[in-house]
């Protein structure tokens, strides 16, 4: 991940200080590398801030936006229903004292948006959510990828208790009238994203959890 991006964005959110922003980025980078992760990994805060940073004329509360999806997977057990909620906790731990309470609760809002259950409140909650989910909407061969990690993160899972799950989620999002919220995501992936879901669906309904060619070694 990038320290330096992340440390002028602390800075200038909260004015830290150089030692302190930088043994908060440890302690991040520490998190996002835990051997448990595959999909949700530095990789994936990386390829959400490449795409938000596509959108960044745009953005409402930008920065609120970013600390959002720097945050939004810090703390990751594979099924836990907790993950959102423990990373806002841990988020607003770090901000005490730092950010106003006002912004600490929007920035945790924002990652509880992240659990993708209910439709984002606010114009900067529907960013966060429309760059968590925007690699749905990417090629195929980078949404093979995210959906293969995933599978190696639930690896306790047998394939039919993975796919069962996976099946619920992914049909729930394609049965929604937009998976995206703002016009510029649902412009940039809606209908690859909707094509992707397919794709996996069947793959799912014909018992393959991984796509053509992997492994599940």
């Amino acid at each position: 991940m990038d320290k330096e991006r992340f440390c002028r964005l602390w800075n200038r959110c909260t004015g830290a200080g150089q030692h302190r922003t930088a043994a908060l980025f440890s302690a991040l980078d520490a998190y996002y590398s835990e051997p448990h992760r595959h999909y949700h990994t530095g990789i994936h805060i990386e390829d959400c801030l490449s795409r938000m940073d596509m959108a960044a004329a745009q953005l409402v509360h930008s920065d609120s936006v970013e600390l959002a999806v720097w945050f939004h997977d810090v703390i990751y057990q594979p099924g836990a229903a907790d993950n959102e909620r423990r990373s806002a906790d841990w988020f607003a731990e770090q901000a005490a004292g730092l950010l106003t309470p006002a912004r600490i609760r929007r920035v945790e809002n924002y990652i509880m948006s992240t659990t993708h259950c209910q439709p984002p409140a606010d114009d900067g909650a529907k960013w966060v959510v429309d760059v968590d989910l925007s690699g749905l909407g990417m090629e195929t061969d980078m949404f093979q990828r995210d959906g293969d990690n995933i599978r190696r993160e639930f690896a306790h899972l047998s394939d039919a208790e993975f796919i069962r799950g996976q099946t619920c989620f992914l049909q729930n999002l394609l049965d929604r009238e937009r998976i995206y919220h703002t016009v510029f995501f649902h412009d940039l992936c809606e209908a690859r994203a909707r094509r992707n879901i397919r794709s996996t669906l069947e793959r799912y309904a014909g018992g393959a959890a991984l796509s053509p060619g992997v492994s599940g070694g």
